[in-house]
């Protein structure tokens, strides 16, 4: 099979970004194993590294492959590929299927719980309404412009509706 001049391009400038790597760094390790992974004969491997150490002593060294290009000429092979995989029970690549199709939508759901006062609530309810009264020339239902805040005296349960409940109760069993 014979690649076509862009793939042949990617996979050399394959080979000069892994040239570029420090020796000590480099993975895969030896120009034997790059040579597999670029799936490459070692007589090009050799001849692409004379051009690479040729070209960087004299400053012409450059990478100007365009993956997109590379990626969409490719699509066929990717789209096959992809169908194989989900033909073998693949479940990424069913998935990748289906996102591809528009078949499938991630949805999250978020649920956010807080406290708030009833004092607060009120407040929030006041600002809220001013402001839209700011936006909006119809008034609103009227809303009282101060908090309805509770006196402690309220507040406190004085025991009142208990005394009243035991004497209703004692007049039943009495009556």
């Amino acid at each position: 099979m014979r690649l076509s001049r862009v793939a042949i391009q990617f996979k050399k400038e394959g080979l000069y970004h892994w040239l570029l790597q420090p020796l000590a760094s480099r993975q895969p390790k030896t120009l034997g194993e790059i040579t597999k992974l670029l799936n490459i004969s070692h007589s090009t491997a050799f001849k692409w590294n004379k051009e690479y150490y040729k070209e960087k002593k004299e400053g012409t060294l450059s990478f100007n492959y365009n993956s997109l290009d590379w990626l969409n000429n490719r699509s066929r092979e990717a789209d096959e590929a992809l169908m194989r995989a989900v033909e073998k029970g693949n479940s990424l690549a069913l998935k990748l299927y289906y996102q591809l199709t528009g078949k499938y939508i991630e949805k999250a759901e978020y649920e956010h719980k807080f406290t708030i006062s009833a004092d607060e609530l009120i407040k929030r309810a006041l600002a809220a309404n001013r402001r839209a009264r700011e936006l909006d020339d119809r008034r609103s239902p009227e809303v009282l412009e101060q908090p309805a805040l509770l006196s402690d005296g309220i507040r406190v349960d004085s025991g009142q509706d208990k005394q009243e409940n035991s004497q209703m109760a004692a007049m039943a069993v009495s009556g």
